[in-house]
């Protein structure tokens, strides 16, 4: 039986080739910018791992609660980092290293932008992600960092958060560092 022979350099250019990161499209963050559909971004969890997590890992919606913090911020958003930039160890490093934390939610924008809370009073303006500059730029992996819209209290019922943040939690993968 015949069979095709693939030279291994033809093989490494046409990897090569693919992988060529100029051929990509631009992406240059820029702050209050909608970021892609196609993108990818982490969240790391802003309170301990619940003890039965080894057992059954999976995202925790209270992950997607904003903080004080983040309430107080125009527009008022949770942090994220885009995965183009910033490697899930890197976005670990920049919320705080808390070793009882080392894991992300990874959930891609398209996601985030289709998520409609089950019961609505008012009007909902769906979520999104945009590029936030309001960190220290100097450590490594701080280009990528980002938030959610729309998760706060003057955009949703708490109804219509909860049932967002549990809709964020169940598309979420994680990956553990």
């Amino acid at each position: 039986m015949w069979r095709p022979m693939i030279h291994a350099d033809s093989l490494r250019s046409a990897l090569r080739e693919f992988l060529n990161y100029s051929s990509w499209p631009r992406l240059t963050p820029s702050h209050g910018h909608r970021l892609p559909g196609c993108e990818v971004v982490l969240r790391v969890p802003n309170e301990p791992l619940p003890k039965d997590f080894a057992k059954s890992p999976k995202a925790n919606p209270m992950w997607f609660r904003l903080s004080s913090r983040d309430e107080r911020q125009t527009p008022p958003r949770i942090s994220v980092f885009s995965s183009r930039f910033t490697t899930p160890m890197e976005a670990w490093r920049l919320a705080g290293s808390k070793a009882e934390r080392m894991v992300v939610a990874a959930i891609r924008v398209r996601t985030v932008r289709k998520i409609h809370p089950i019961s609505q009073s008012t009007a909902f303006k769906p979520l999104d992600v945009i590029w936030d500059r309001e960190i220290d730029t100097n450590k490594p992996g701080s280009l990528g960092h980002a938030g959610i819209t729309g998760l706060d209290s003057r955009a949703l019922d708490p109804a219509a958060r909860k049932s967002c943040r549990q809709q964020l939690a169940d598309s979420a993968r994680l990956r553990f560092l």
